[in-house]
Formats: structure tokens, C-alpha cells, sequence
């Protein structure tokens, strides 16, 4: 990971997990995709009235937003009470799946497709 190589700080990754909820105007449920984290960050799911949030969505906004403000204010994530978001380390063989009440460290999804995606953008940078 490049921040990881060049960076000062320590880096932290997630894996937005949460199945979208029903539209209001009858679409039905869809996994995650790009962004559908942004709402959840930033508290909107109880303000995005193109869905049907649930009490679980609120909660997973409710976690999100503690995370987000500690690392704001710390660099960190983690504080008491919350599930423990491990650090991105050499490897970065765990992750923070954040899905629902249910929201854990785990391993990487995709980490294959993942690998080629650094690889292919370390042979970018080296051929500059």
C-alpha cells in the first residue's frame, strides 16, 4: 500500500459490507456499491428519503461516525466500546468489515484482485 510505504501515519481499511436498503419507489435491495458509505459517514440515512433506512442502518451510521471523528481527532479509530479496528500492517491480511450491529475485523475480501490493482499501479508509478 503506498500510504503505508510513504506515509507518516498509520492507515486503517475497511470493507463497507451493508446491503442498500428498498427504494421508496418499490426497487429492491442491492448490494454495495461505490459510495453507498458516504450516507452512513455522514448521518444521513435518516435524511436520504430515496430509501427505507432501518434501525440497523442507523446503527452502522452511528459506529461509522465514532470512527471517523476518533480518527479526525487521533489518527485512530479504535476507542473503548467499539469492535477493534486493526491497523493496515505489512500484508494487511485484516480489515474492518463494517456491516450492520454485526461490524468486525476480518480478512480482506478480494485480496487477490487487490494485489493486481497495486502491482499494475506500482508498474504506472515505476514506468514515469
Amino acid at each position: 500500500m503506498l500510504q503505508k510505504e510513504t506515509g507518516h501515519s498509520n492507515v486503517y481499511v475497511y470493507y463497507f459490507d451493508q446491503r442498500q436498503p428498498p427504494r421508496l419507489h418499490g426497487d429492491s435491495l442491492a448490494d454495495a456499491a461505490h459510495a453507498d458509505d458516504i450516507n452512513y459517514v455522514f448521518g444521513h440515512v435518516d435524511h436520504n428519503f430515496h430509501f427505507q433506512y432501518t434501525d440497523e442502518d442507523r446503527q452502522l451510521s452511528s459506529l461509522m461516525m465514532d470512527y471517523w471523528v476518533n480518527f479526525a481527532k487521533n489518527g485512530n479509530p479504535n476507542q473503548e466500546g467499539l469492535p477493534a479496528w486493526p491497523q493496515c500492517n505489512e500484508g494487511h491480511n485484516r480489515v474492518m468489515h463494517l456491516k450492520g450491529s454485526v461490524s468486525h475485523a476480518g480478512p480482506v475480501a478480494n485480496k487477490a484482485q487487490l494485489e493486481f490493482m497495486e502491482e499494475y499501479f506500482k508498474w504506472l508509478r515505476e514506468a514515469e
